[in-house]
């Protein structure tokens, strides 16, 4: 489509002074001269040393030698002939307005930071209240019956073996200060390979365990009663739906905020909501586990044949690298690194307490 060049003259308002009546005149430029004509008037004024109206607002105002001025009736048209006779607003100007974005950007990013890491989890918490248990198991529900349209197949163990593990787990969790009422469903994956050595807690108290990690940890139940005590953790504080809840809430206002035609600016900040809201979530199901072992005897020091299993799958060692190179601001879950580092803390024996 061909471009419409800038006009050779633009429609005026023309003012003597700020008291005066508006007169409508044509505006043009001509050898180096602004030529303002109407009826009775004739100007001619020097293009050199004009100030310019920025382009700001609907208002195109030029300030004229003597108090007068000039008041663009039409802006659309006024800002191309402007480009094209005058100096426009200026690369210092152009500067100014370009700092001030930054800076106005800044703030916003800031207010919106802050209502993001101290009001949403606040807001979340308060309405995950008037959840009802039935809808949240509901959720759960429909979240595994997609699971298993999409990637899991029923579990290859065989019944004995489940109903131990089963046992164990509830008998271990009861040992425990706050007992979680859940249901654990074993599962395998389809292909092999999705989710692969897994366990995971959905909203409404399911824990989905899979074949692949029961033979991931095989000979070492210590560790996957620590691993499922993990997902318990999920359970007790309601992460699946917290997540959701805030998710939903960023999502909305993030939305409302940048409309829909930003579909990847919208999913950029709940990517990175997911993620930060997931490693506060790991951390406190990661407390969940060692307080399961220590309920029952046991040192949170089984935990690390977890992760010197999990070393040995390549999948797993590309994915802590990814994590590694986005940096902690982006990786899903704490590092390795970390979660060893805090199940090793858990595990020294706190000092005896003096009496005075």
């Amino acid at each position: 489509m061909p471009l419409t060049p800038p006009p050779a003259s633009v429609r005026a308002d023309y003012r003597r002074s700020d008291s005066d009546p508006a007169q409508p005149v044509r505006v043009l430029s001509l050898n180096g001269q602004l030529l303002v004509q109407g009826d009775g008037l004739d100007l001619s004024l020097p293009l050199q040393g004009l100030q310019w109206p920025r382009r700001q607002g609907a208002q195109r105002r030029l300030a004229l030698p003597g108090g007068a001025s000039l008041t663009a009736t039409d802006p659309v048209a006024w800002d191309p002939w402007q480009r094209r006779v005058g100096p426009g607003a200026g690369w210092r100007e152009l500067r100014l307005a370009g700092l001030l974005t930054l800076v106005a950007l800044a703030l916003l990013a800031a207010v919106g930071w802050a209502g993001y890491r101290h009001g949403l989890p606040g807001l979340a918490g308060v309405l995950l209240q008037w959840v009802p248990p039935e809808l949240e198991q509901r959720i759960g529900r429909a979240t595994l019956e997609g699971m298993d349209a999409e990637s899991l197949a029923p579990s290859n163990l065989p019944d004995a073996r489940r109903q131990a593990l089963e046992a164990r787990v509830n008998a271990a969790g009861q040992r425990t200060p706050a007992p979680v009422n859940h249901r654990l469903e074993w599962r395998r994956s389809r292909d092999g390979k999705t989710p692969g050595p897994n366990a995971f807690a959905l909203p409404g108290g399911t824990v989905v365990v899979t074949d692949e990690l029961v033979q991931l940890l095989e000979g070492a139940d210590d560790a996957l009663l620590g691993v499922i005590g993990h997902e318990l953790g999920h359970v007790q504080h309601r992460h699946g739906m917290r997540l959701l809840t805030q998710t939903g809430l960023l999502a909305l206002a993030v939305g409302t905020v940048v409309g829909d035609y930003t579909s990847l600016i919208t999913g950029a900040p709940l990517l990175l909501a997911q993620s930060d809201y997931s490693r506060e979530f790991e951390r406190e199901a990661d407390d969940a586990a060692i307080t399961l072992l220590q309920a029952n005897g046991l040192s949170p020091l089984v935990m690390l044949t977890l992760f010197e299993r999990l070393a040995t799958l390549p999948e797993h060692r590309q994915a802590q690298e990814s994590a590694k190179g986005w940096g902690i601001a982006i990786a899903s879950h704490p590092p390795d690194e970390e979660r060893i580092a805090r199940f090793r803390a858990a595990a020294v024996p706190s000092p005896p307490v003096r009496a005075p």
